[in-house]
Parts: structure tokens; sequence; C-alpha cells
């Protein structure tokens, strides 16, 4: 037998690495070597689920078998230390590839300075507000399209409608990109054309120009959409990271609130004409896309093959993994498994993701539903100007978004600071939010009465804002945590902004004409008896979540962490 080959020493650096990273990296000598070698690299401060032990009211011990032990942290200052770069996907879709990028490195994006992280995401959250600015302010050109272009209702709300339907096709797309080129050069093209395409909207002579325009704005708008959460991943550690989250929903959110506002003002000047509802954006958006040059590439893959500072020394080996690694991930093969097929697979046959993105869709469909119908009560019943009848609604229902945002920084701090935490523990608010949706709209269908003051109507609409906030934030972040485990965070993206985009499109062309058969106190009631159906969900995933992700296919991952952070912590 030739004399055995010398292991790689390992650095305090790389001991601090996944275990199951680790073990790729060592070369045991012999049986019991490997053994020794085992023990030495078992983590003191991270917890991995044993084959041993049983977890309550599930077979833990069989999913370990099925599954790598993933990274966790058995408390909350080491799950604030843990630099996300080193946390490694058990698939590949959200991966990072290298234990070499961690947060002992000066040039890592987790140690930006304070200053610039808190530039990147104002620079995203401005964008945010463009976006969802421009989704709705388009509901308050309905109107003249239809006069000018003597078009058919329906064909005028397609205004709308078609933007949103964009934000659904470009997130397939830019996905992948993201995956190739990085985070920065896709942001600055996608929002560059989505400025762009605002311009021929304005100057349109008919409205097929409008509605090609229209839908290309609203696709190179997705880009935001898709790699907002990846850059914040990428700068913060995870409460920073989901109190940054917060702060970008809430600024999409207020800009789609203010929209049908700002649009009803522009279209009753007549002086101006609605061109200027375009005009208006183009030079909003044009101002806020200078902003987008403060956001430095953050994608760990991407700065890897650009630049050799963000490795150690002596990573070589690492390093060529790396590269080819990402060789793999990033071919069209791969690409268009993870951005196209798996997410509408996923959507279909795991039912925790299809709970889920239903709830969420339904409350992003309702949202959409109000910048198109909530005029109508001050302008058919209590006979107001179209520049006064969108203050009330608008203006309380962006209040209870802003509303919804404290309340969700609130319970994010409460999150982190639980010793025992589950990510169905997320769900709390949103429970919270469907009550308060169901009610808010009730509230809205019967205070429709002209011998009521106009206030107890318009302040239903801080029910309705905060509940429809509460339900989109939270469960977005609850299914990127559940499926960021098992590296399909990427795909369970795509899938919900595609069905939100979807409802939200649909349920827009739908409302005006249901409003008019039907009339504002039974149209409005009968999405509060749809959203009043859709509370159970939130409820069943809170108390079965566990159960149904141990089971599932892609969430079985995020599972076996769960184990061993809670062995870890009875240890």
């Amino acid at each position: 037998m030739g004399k055995p080959r010398q292991e790689r020493p390992i650095d305090q650096a790389q001991s601090q690495v996944p275990i199951h990273e680790a073990r790729q990296t060592a070369v045991p000598v012999n049986d019991s070597d490997a053994n020794k070698k085992k023990e030495e690299l078992a983590p003191t401060s991270t917890g991995t689920a044993t084959r041993n032990e049983k977890h309550t009211n599930v077979d833990a011990d069989a999913i370990v078998k099925e599954e790598k032990p993933s990274h966790a942290s058995g408390n909350e200052n080491e799950l604030e230390e843990k630099p996300p770069h080193a946390e490694i996907a058990l698939t590949g879709d959200s991966s990072l590839d290298t234990a070499s990028t961690d947060s002992n490195l000066p040039s890592s994006p987790i140690n930006l300075p304070t200053w610039r992280k808190l530039m990147i995401t104002l620079s995203l959250c401005l964008v945010g507000f463009a976006i969802g600015f421009e989704s709705s302010i388009g509901s308050a050109l309905v109107g003249p399209i239809i006069q000018i272009f003597r078009v058919a209702h329906p064909l005028g709300l397609l205004n709308v409608s078609i933007y949103l339907k964009g934000w659904s096709f470009g997130t397939a797309l830019f996905g992948p990109l993201s995956e190739v080129y990085g985070r920065q050069y896709p942001l600055y093209i996608g929002v560059f054309l989505f400025v762009t395409f605002q311009i021929p909207t304005a100057v349109a002579e008919n409205v097929e120009t409008i509605l090609i325009c229209r839908f290309l704005t609203g696709f190179f708008g997705s880009v935001p959409l898709i790699m907002v959460y990846g850059i914040f991943k990428d700068i913060y550690h995870p409460k920073k990271r989901d109190l940054a989250m917060n702060c970008w929903v809430t600024s999409l959110l207020t800009g789609a609130a203010l929209g049908p506002i700002a649009g009803s003002y522009l279209v009753a000047n007549r002086a101006r004409g609605w061109r200027w509802v375009e005009y208006t954006t183009i030079i909003l958006s044009s101002a806020i896309y200078l902003t987008v040059f403060f956001i430095p590439e953050t994608h760990i893959p991407r700065l890897l093959q650009k630049h050799p500072k963000y490795t150690r020394p002596g990573d070589e080996r690492d390093l060529a993994r790396a590269r080819e690694t990402d060789c793999n991930r990033t071919s069209a093969k791969r690409l268009i498994d993870i951005w196209i097929n798996r997410p509408f697979i996923m959507l279909f046959t795991d039912l925790v993701l299809f709970l889920m993105t239903l709830h969420s869709a339904l409350a992003m469909g309702v949202l959409y539903i109000s910048f198109e119908t909530f005029m109508l009560p001050f302008l058919q019943t209590r006979r107001w100007l179209p520049s006064k009848a969108s203050l009330p609604p608008y203006i309380i229902l962006f209040l209870g978004i802003l509303c919804g945002s404290l309340i969700t920084s609130y319970f994010i701090l409460s999150f982190f600071r639980r010793r025992r935490r589950r990510p169905e523990h997320r769900l709390l608010p949103v429970i919270i939010g469907a009550f308060l949706l169901s009610s808010g709209l009730f509230w809205f269908a019967w205070t429709n009465k002209r011998t009521l003051h106009w206030l107890g109507q318009a302040a239903s609409c801080v029910f309705i804002g905060a509940g429809i906030f509460l339900i989109l934030q939270q469960s977005e972040a609850y299914v990127l945590e559940i499926y960021e485990a098992g590296g399909y965070r990427d795909s369970a993206l795509v899938a919900t902004i595609f069905l939100r985009s979807l409802f939200a499109a649909g349920f827009t062309m739908a409302s005006r004409p249901m409003y008019e058969r039907v009339h504002v106190p039974w149209a409005t009631s009968a999405w509060g008896f749809i959203t009043m159906a859709c509370i159970p969900i939130p409820i069943v995933v809170f108390l079965y979540g566990e159960k149904m992700r141990a089971k599932g296919r892609y969430t079985k991952a995020s599972f076996v962490e769960e184990i061993g952070l809670e062995r870890n912590g009875e240890a």
C-alpha cells in the first residue's frame, strides 16, 4: 500500500462552512481517520440533524436520510453573524458556489459600509415606487382612451391589465439573465427600457401603440421585482434583509396607491391633456433611474468570475470548482428548468406554495380592483368631481399600507427575538391581514349611502390597505424562507409573481363591468365573501405547515434545517 495522501489543512474560516461542503473538500486517509475528521469538522455552534433522534409528530429520521443537512444557527446572534454568502443550497438554483466568499473578506458585499447599503436600499425603493406608480396611474386613462380613440370599454381597461401581464412574463426572462450576467447590468438595462417605452405611450396616435408599449413597460419593469430580494440577500444579514424587503414592498404599494390620485388630477386638467399622465411618469422615472447607478454588482458568482480579490489566498481549487459549477448552473437547459419549467410544476404540485400564492394573488387582485372601482361611490352616490373623488379612498388606502408596514416591522423585530422560531410564525400577520381585508371590504360595501358621512366609507380603506400589505409581504417572506433551504427560492419567486400579476390583470378586466351590473354594495360584498372564504388558508398552513413541509418534495430541506436548529438549542 502506498503512502497515504496528506489532507489539505483546514483553516478557521473554512471550518465554519456547512458540514456537507467540508465533506466534499476533505480527503480521508482511512475509515478511522475519516471518523476522526468528521468529529473535528462537526461544528459546535451549528446544529445538524442526526439520524438517531426523533422530531415531534414527524418522522424526521427518514427525511434526514434523504436530505443533506443544511447550515443552521442555534441562536439569534449567530444567525446575524452568519454571512449569507456561506450558505450553499442543495440543488443549485439559489446557490453560492464557494466558501471563500465569507464575511472575513473586506471586499465581500456583506461588508459594504452602512451608508452604501442604505443608498442601495433607497435606490431600489425609489425604483419600486416608480414601478407601482406606473402600474396604477393608467387607470385614469381608461376614460380618455375610450373617448379619444373610440374603442370598446374592455379595450380601454386593457391599458392597466396588459401592464400587469408584462410583469408576469418578464420575470421568467430576467431571472435567467441575472444568473448569467449578474444583477447590475440587467437592472440597469431593464429600468432604462422601462423608462424608454413610456415615451411612445405618451405620443401614441392609436390604441395599439399604447397597449404594446404599456406591455413592454411592464415587461421591463419586472426586472427589480425578480432581483431585489437577491440584492438584499447579498448585502444584509437575515433580520436587516427582512426590514429592507419590508421597505421595498411599502414603496411598491404606496406608489400604486398614489397613482390614481395623480392620474385623476392630470386627466381633469384639460389645458394639459391626458398625455401628461405619461409625461409625468417619464419625468419621475427618469429622475429615479439616475439613482440606479449607485447599485454595484453584488452577485457572488459574477464577482468571482471578474474579480480575484473576492477569494482568499490558497482557494484556487475552490474557485475552479465554483467556476465549473457556475457553468453548469448557467447552461440553457438548467436556466429553463429553474425559471420556466419548475415554477409551474411547483405551483401545481406543491400544496404549500399553491395555497400561499393563491391567497396572496387574491389580495393583489383586490388591490387593483380598488384602483378601478373605489372612486365610483364618490362619483355616482355622492356626485363628486373625478379629481376630488380620488382623494378619500386612495389617500386612506395609502395610510392603511403604511400601517401594515409598521405592523410588519414590529413583527420582524419580534420574530428574530424568538428563541425558538419556525417559518410558520411569519404567518401570524397574514392571518391578521386576512381578517382585516375581508372586514374592510364589507365595511366599504355597506356604508355606500349618501346619508352617511363620506369619511365612514373611506375609513374602511385603512383596513383594506393594511390587510393587503400584511398578506402580500409576509406571504412572500414565508415562501422565500421555506424554499431557500432546498435551493428552490428562485422558482418559487417566479411562480408567486406570475400568479399575482395574472390575478391582478384578470380582476382589473372583470371589475368595472361587475360593478356596473350589480353596483357597489353587492359587487364589493362578493369580493368580501371570496376573501372571507380564504381566511382558513393561512390558519391551516400555520397549524399544519410543518407537516406539509416535511412531506413536500421541495420543502424537506427547510424542515431538516429546522431540526438542526432545535436540537442544537436542546444541547
